[in-house]
């Protein structure tokens, strides 16, 4: 198994830090917090692809992410 990663998604930014410390033994890389976002929510439930949306926190978020670990 290569590296293994923690994302949290639509975490409430309040329980971030509890959250970290509650899984610190598990060894994983922390890669960030999705945040919750309306606008994604709805995309997904009407099956529009993600990469259309504009200004969603959680998008740009997600970019981030897949960029940190080579992906994007």
């Amino acid at each position: 198994i290569g590296k293994r990663y923690l994302l949290l998604n639509a975490v409430r930014p309040e329980r971030i830090d509890a959250l970290r410390e509650r899984t610190a033994d598990l060894n994983l890389e922390y890669l960030g917090a999705v945040p919750r976002d309306e606008t994604l929510e709805q995309a997904v439930f009407r099956g529009r692809s993600v990469y259309a949306l504009e200004n969603s926190p959680a998008v740009e978020t997600l970019g981030n992410i897949l960029d940190q670990i080579g992906v994007g």
